[in-house]
């Protein structure tokens, strides 16, 4: 049974066959196999399908067989709270991220591709420019699935929309394009304004590999050398 129509209710709905919905829908329990609506759905108190699509939905509690979105992304705006069920899946949820590896450069950077290092207020990074366009080091890895990578990165001075990118085994996972702007404020480096300082990247890749080759990199040429990057820190996490 598909029906197609307008739903307000303060009470609660159960389907036993699918729902097709154009507007809104409000109550406070709603069961059906399969629910499609254009426009929102608010419950206050559960929601149960084995299918659902719906611009917007409301509800205290949610359950279905499968969550997945016509674009390859879920967004979730607040946190979510695994709870297992039973002790036996206990486990799964107790899996958190294992820090591997931390650089913050304020005593060595001992295995990076670079020696260029420098402070600045009290922040100590190593630097690539025109000169030394790209900076790697690798890492040594325990078993894991998906790798983790936490930092802070920094574009000083005169950048005019030249590229910074982070690449895990060759492959890009972070990017950002530098402009400076003439009102910009110049925190580190040379008498520039500074486009992007402490910008912080959090990025996860699936990686299986025991070895993960991280590099910085940039197209800055020897055209423009009154730019550069710092990375200040960087933590490398698996799970």
């Amino acid at each position: 049974m598909i029906c197609l129509f307008l739903l307000s209710s303060a009470w609660a709905a159960s389907i036993n066959g699918d729902i097709s919905i154009e507007g809104d829908v409000t109550c406070n329990t709603l069961d059906s196999p399969t629910i499609t609506t254009e426009g929102s759905i608010v419950i206050d108190s559960s929601l149960v399908t084995e299918t659902l699509s719906s611009t917007y939905v409301s509800t205290s509690s949610l359950s279905v067989s499968k969550l997945k979105s016509s674009s390859g992304t879920i967004e979730v705006e607040g946190n979510i709270v695994l709870k297992p069920q039973d002790s036996s899946s206990a486990t799964f949820f107790q899996k958190t991220w294992t820090l591997e590896h931390q650089d913050t450069f304020e005593e060595s950077h001992k295995a990076w591709s670079t020696t260029s290092r420098d402070t600045c207020n009290e922040i100590y990074y190593i630097q690539g420019d025109c000169k030394t366009p790209e900076i790697s080091k690798t890492f040594e890895l325990s078993d894991h699935k998906y790798v983790r990578l936490v930092g802070i990165i920094h574009l000083l001075d005169l950048w005019n929309g030249e590229r910074v990118e982070i690449k895990v085994d060759g492959k890009t996972v972070w990017s950002r394009v530098g402009r400076t702007l003439e009102n910009g404020v110049n925190v580190c480096g040379k008498e520039h304004p500074d486009p992007g300082f402490s910008n912080k990247f959090d990025v996860m890749v699936p990686h299986q590999s025991p070895k993960a080759l991280l590099t910085f990199t940039s197209n800055l040429s020897e055209k423009n050398c009154h730019a550069s990057f710092a990375i200040s820190e960087v933590a490398l996490l698996t799970r």
